[in-house]
């Protein structure tokens, strides 16, 4: 099995959970990336992704200039290892509609992050390839003329 560590993201954006949700949106923006990860003494204590700030902050109408990162994120999000397989983690995200999964150490330090986007990817290039591969052996196939071998004597020379 593929190990989720070759997927994963590892510019990680990350914030404190003191730090104001709009200062930790535009480090979320510059970097175009939909999560990031709160740290308390460098260990992962939370998540918080933009549809948080929207459902959390900007739909119940709190300033995100006044609202504290720890306020709104998901608190200790379930994470992964970075040999974690590919297919658990696709499982864990489809069976409890996370969009993100920290990938973390055994102390739970940040070393990576998968969203679903980056499955989505993953699974795409791997049909892409096997289309691909697929396309090659029908052309190989059909290269192949199978009466070629008719009236070939033992040694190959016609006779």
């Amino acid at each position: 099995m593929t190990p989720v560590k070759t997927i994963m993201a590892r510019d990680l954006v990350v914030a404190t959970e003191t730090e104001s949700v709009a200062t930790a949106m535009e480090r979320l923006a510059a970097k175009d990336v939909g999560a990031l990860l709160v740290l308390r003494a460098g260990k992962v204590a939370g998540i918080l992704s933009e549809r948080d700030v929207l459902r959390r902050v900007v739909a119940r109408g709190r300033d995100p200039h006044d609202t504290r990162v720890g306020e709104v994120a998901t608190p200790e999000p379930t994470a992964v290892g970075a040999e974690t397989s590919i297919r658990e983690c696709t499982e864990l995200i489809r069976s409890h509609g996370f969009r993100h999964l920290p990938v973390v150490d055994a102390d739970r330090r940040p070393v990576g992050l998968i969203s679903s986007r980056d499955l989505l990817q993953f699974v795409v290039e791997g049909l892409e390839k096997y289309i691909d591969l697929h396309a090659a052996e029908q052309h190989r196939e059909e290269m192949i003329d199978p009466y070629d071998t008719f009236g070939a004597g033992p040694d190959g020379a016609e006779g």
